[in-house]
Formats: C-alpha cells, sequence, structure tokens
C-alpha cells in the first residue's frame, strides 16, 4: 500500500471518529434551548411584544433628542459610508450611531442638571461657612468645625470643575456624531431642560424572538456563541434595568422624605423655633438628594437605551 493511500485512509478514519464522536457527545449538533419568558423580572413597564419596529427614542418624548437623531441618520460619517456598502450594514451602523446620540445627550441633559443642583449647594454651603466663621470669631464654635465647612466648599467647586468637563465632553461629541466641528452645538445645547422621559409601556420581546433569525436546526459552533452572547448581553440589560428602578424607587423615597424634613424645618424656622444653621443644613441635605436623584434616573435612561441597542 502506497504511502499516498495510507495517508488519505488515516484522514477518512479520523473524520468519521471525530463525526461519530460529536453525534454521540458534542452538545454542538444539538440546538440551544430557548426559554420562553426571560430569568430577569420584567418592569412593570415591558412587554413580550416584538421590539423591531418601536420607536424607541421617539418614545422618550424629547423634541430635542429626536432632532439630533435625524440629523445623525443623514449627516454622521459612519452611516454615510456604511450606507456605499450596504442597506444591512447601513442600519447597523445607524442603530449604533442613534445608541451612542440618545446615551451622550442624556448623559449631557444629566451634567446640566447637576450642575444647577451643585451651584444651589454651593450658594448654602457659602452661606453655612459665612455663619460659622463668625461664630468662631465670637468663639461660639470649634475652629475644626469652620475648617470642616471649608472643606466641604472646595469639595464641591471640585464637582463643579468635572461637571463643566463632562457638559463640555458631551457637547463635542454630539457635534462629532452630527458632523459638525467640535464646539458647533453648544449654544443650542446650553439651555436648561429636563431629561427625557420613559414611557410608560415599551416591548422588549422574548428569549425566542431575539434570536429567531439564527435559532435553526443545525447549529455551527460560531452560531452557537453567537447566540448564547446575544442572550447574555439581553438578560444582563434587563437586569441592570431592573436593578437600577429598584434603586431609583428608593432613592426617590428619600428625596421625599428630605423634601418633607426640610419643609419641617422651614416651618419651624419661620416659628423662630430654629436657626441658620439648622434650615441650610437641612437644605444642603435635601440638595443632595436631589443630585443622586438625577443620577439615578439618568442611568435609568441609558439602561433603556441598551435594551434596545
Amino acid at each position: 500500500m502506497s504511502l499516498l493511500k495510507k495517508s488519505k485512509i488515516l484522514a477518512i478514519a479520523a473524520l468519521a471518529l471525530s463525526t461519530a464522536g460529536c453525534q454521540t457527545a458534542c452538545p454542538l449538533c444539538e440546538p440551544i434551548a430557548l426559554f420562553c419568558h426571560w430569568q430577569t423580572p420584567l418592569d412593570c413597564r415591558m412587554t413580550e411584544d416584538d421590539p423591531s419596529c418601536f420607536p424607541w427614542y421617539e418614545a422618550l418624548d424629547d423634541s430635542c433628542l429626536t432632532a439630533l437623531v435625524d440629523q445623525a441618520a443623514c449627516r454622521n460619517l459612519d452611516v454615510r459610508l456604511a450606507a456605499a456598502q450596504s442597506r444591512a450594514k447601513a442600519l447597523e451602523t445607524l442603530n449604533h450611531v442613534t445608541a451612542d446620540v440618545a446615551k451622550t445627550y442624556i448623559e449631557l441633559r444629566m451634567s446640566q442638571l447637576q450642575s444647577n443642583i451643585l451651584q444651589q449647594q454651593i450658594g448654602t454651603q457659602q452661606c453655612i461657612l459665612n455663619i460659622t466663621e463668625g461664630l468662631a470669631k465670637n468663639g461660639s464654635l470649634n475652629v475644626f468645625d469652620q475648617s470642616d465647612q471649608q472643606i466641604s466648599l472646595d469639595a464641591l467647586f471640585v464637582q463643579q470643575s468635572s461637571l463643566e468637563l463632562a457638559i463640555k465632553k458631551a457637547s463635542f461629541h454630539l457635534a462629532t456624531l452630527l458632523s459638525y466641528a467640535p464646539g458647533d452645538l453648544c449654544d443650542s445645547l446650553c439651555c436648561q431642560q429636563d431629561l427625557p422621559t420613559l414611557p410608560c409601556c415599551f416591548p422588549v420581546g422574548t428569549p425566542a424572538g431575539t434570536v429567531c433569525c439564527q435559532s435553526c436546526r443545525r447549529q455551527s459552533a460560531m452560531n452557537q456563541k453567537k447566540i448564547l452572547c446575544q442572550l447574555e448581553e439581553r438578560e444582563l440589560a434587563l437586569a441592570t434595568f431592573h436593578a437600577e428602578a429598584e434603586k431609583l424607587g428608593y432613592q426617590e423615597q428619600r428625596r421625599c422624605l428630605k423634601s418633607d424634613a426640610y419643609q419641617s424645618i422651614l416651618d419651624l424656622y419661620h416659628r423662630g423655633q430654629k436657626g441658620d444653621l439648622d434650615l441650610l443644613a437641612a437644605y444642603q441635605a435635601y440638595l443632595l438628594e436631589e443630585s443622586a436623584s438625577i443620577q439615578s434616573r439618568g442611568t435609568l435612561l441609558i439602561d433603556y437605551v441598551n435594551l434596545f441597542h
């Protein structure tokens, strides 16, 4: 028997053994079992309807965001380059760009709102410092207490610098996404505006619907990996939204309690039963919770965008 013929026989035998082993032990020959429902509990706003045609960014009811997305669809350079390749590539790229625009816009509005709150915190803390300085001069307050108030004020100024940078960064990135020079959109985006509003109801689909186009009977290893990664990303996005929604619920309770506490102290202040420091400290505590609430609301909105990206 020639060496060439022996090599062919060995190759055929190896192929037969690998095929037999795959049929009996390899899980890649079996289709992935898809659950009917997600493992993560759905938020009360979610449905398992097909989300493919849901206008998720328009549902946020923010005319400025909608205008930015519409401009990005026409002007973004990546979308235009992808359109020259294929329609499928253009749609995929547009989806990424739309999500980027939405998340950057949310970060911008979140930073602007927090900056507004921070200005009030700085003003309040400056008043507290002025009062403590007067009390320290009169010997009614420990010098270390006065020093703590100055440290708190300095920390707020540090936050202010960080927020100013975050606002510029978001504005510059939005301009780039819309193919403008960085800074061209600063004037149009500088107006104070609230965060977009989460829709009262939106679809997230089902596990089977998410991968229906790839859930064939015979799946390759690469295809199975893609399906599993899709399911993992989707489950994680749902779990992240669920966790942040719970966090926001608790945060809103804290904000309301601090608001009520401030109003109570304000009433006592008008009756002469509470002093300036008591009132300012209560207002500062309320502003802190207000800022945390803005952060949580913005994070939840970004989690919402990730559900459709």
